[in-house]
């Protein structure tokens, strides 16, 4: 910066030293015979020679000068501008990857399928919990429901692991699978908070979700985070045997829709309530029964559950 007011000085004080006849002078005498203009900007003080105060001696005052000196305090205030400009940019810019990460957080669930499969990045319509897991509840609980998403490529860590970079930290938390949101993303994307500040403040948001990165080379990997094309936080020499693969089932928590409700048992018979998975929503429900002495197994629109345990307030069946 300093370098930059000295070559601008310079080059207004050229006209000054040419009027004055003085065309081979050394710089005291010079300065001897220019006149010299104080100002203040930005809180420094500048002069007709660079930054600082007009040396001891000079010539003051001068139109020519003064118009000199606004010019530069225009460029000094345009730089201001433009660096004022870049903070708020970079302010949104944290705001907004900010909204991003709160929205991540309160948007997607990942679930293990199990033994059900399906082809990954396919926009469906499944019902959870999966085939061989229990479902169970209390009267006028929703034991089974539906949920839109899509099965995706997922990574984990078997080791945790942490790295401070500017008051920041990039966490990586073990056996918590990152997932890749849609097709066209080679990022994985964690449901935790895994890049905040090591000291909170209250001028800019203090946590962020990230994707990660995984990349390989001579056989080892490393994954780092990414932001606007720059790589960093990054954990490097990773053997193949630390990370884990799989592909889960990635659901929108906003999308959930009621598939059967236990509804109590009365009469001998266990009562539910069932709502077909491709009609909308204002579909009623069916009245359905198990008469558990006739039968432990409830059919329902692609549903088949087995019953495991029950009575009046509570029933346990395992999806099959």
């Amino acid at each position: 910066m300093k370098q930059y007011f000295r070559i601008m000085f310079c080059v207004l004080a050229l006209p000054i030293s040419m009027s004055a006849g003085a065309q081979n002078v050394d710089e005291n005498n010079f300065r001897n015979r220019a006149y010299c203009v104080e100002k203040i900007i930005n809180g420094r003080v500048f002069s007709t020679f660079g930054e600082g105060p007009c040396p001891p001696g000079s010539r003051r005052s001068s139109d020519v000068n003064s118009r000199q000196l606004e010019a530069t305090e225009g460029a000094v205030n345009a730089l201001g501008s433009a660096q004022q400009a870049l903070v708020n940019w970079g302010a949104a810019r944290f705001a907004e990857k900010h909204r991003e990460s709160v929205q991540i957080l309160s948007k997607y669930f990942f679930v293990d399928p199990g033994e059900t499969q399906s082809e990954a990045y396919l926009a469906m319509r499944v019902d959870l919990p999966f085939r061989g897991r229990l479902a169970a509840g209390e009267v006028g609980d929703v034991i089974i429901r539906s949920f839109d998403g899509i099965y995706s490529d997922c990574i984990s860590m078997k080791n945790d692991f942490s790295k401070e970079m500017m008051g920041w930290v990039h966490e990586i938390k073990s056996h918590n699978f990152a997932c890749r949101l849609e097709s066209e993303s080679d990022g994985y994307t964690p449901l935790y908070i895994n890049y905040k500040k090591i000291k909170k403040s209250d001028n800019i948001p203090d946590f962020f979700v990230y994707p990660q990165y995984l990349k390989e080379k001579g056989g080892l990997y490393s994954l780092c985070i990414k932001d606007m094309g720059v790589m960093f936080g990054c954990r490097k020499d990773i053997p193949s045997g630390e990370i884990e693969r799989g592909r889960l089932f990635v659901g929108e928590i906003g999308t959930e829709r009621p598939r059967l409700i236990f509804m109590g048992f009365k009469n001998n018979v266990l009562n539910f309530k069932g709502y077909h998975r491709n009609k909308p929503d204002s579909d009623s429900g069916e009245q359905l029964q198990l008469d558990p002495a006739l039968s432990r197994e409830l059919s329902f629109d692609g549903l088949v559950l087995e019953l495991l345990d029950f009575n009046e307030n509570n029933v346990t069946l395992r999806v099959k």
